[in-house]
């Protein structure tokens, strides 16, 4: 069972632009992805740039972990159909995801930033969808949009998932201790019109 038991009373709750689920995931079905993207990653980055990123970053394909995001892909269509309705391409294969660890011995951040390319691109993210697989405890870390206005979304706690427009600028606050284990996907389409 993938999902946990509250999942299914509620898929999504939507708050101010953004979908929050949480606990979404099982604990033990974040160590068992955690075990399994980390043995499909290479270390690279591309920050926003700009801004500050403290953290360790690993990129991975999206075709080495399909199968183990196929529920989670799901549920971004549905927020996407049922909520956003932008126009997006299905995921690829070949499509990039980034699997993030901030640590409390760095104080690991990531300013406010935005995640769609530039205007030269043929295409760019819509949404955003982030799905905290933290392990163990950790202090600070604390996620932020700004819709407006900023939101501290307290309930992104470890097996919960957020998803947002990708124009939405957002931060990770410094992690004080333990360690914030984090997977992005971007979900992309063509460039706004």
């Amino acid at each position: 069972k993938f999902f946990s038991d509250a999942v299914w009373r509620s898929i999504f709750q939507m708050i101010l632009g953004y979908y929050l689920s949480p606990n979404l995931i099982t604990k033990e079905n974040i160590v068992y992805l955690n075990k399994n993207i980390l043995q499909n990653t290479t270390k690279e980055d591309n920050p926003a740039e700009g801004v500050t990123k403290i953290c360790e970053v690993f990129s991975l394909k999206f075709k080495n972990v399909a199968n183990l995001l196929k529920p989670i892909i799901e549920l971004i269509d549905y927020a996407n159909i049922n909520y956003f309705n932008f126009e997006v391409y299905p995921f690829n294969s070949h499509q990039g995801l980034n699997y993030n660890i901030y640590t409390g011995e760095n104080k690991g951040r990531y300013d406010y930033h935005i995640d769609m390319e530039n205007l030269n691109k043929r295409c760019t993210a819509k949404l955003t969808c982030i799905i905290n697989l933290s392990e163990e405890d950790y202090t600070g870390g604390d996620f932020f949009l700004f819709d407006g206005k900023e939101t501290c979304i307290k309930k992104f706690k470890p097996g919960s998932l957020v998803i947002f427009p990708s124009f939405f600028p957002h931060k990770v606050s410094p992690v004080l201790s333990g360690k914030r284990k984090t997977l992005s996907i971007w979900q992309l389409g063509p460039w706004w019109h």
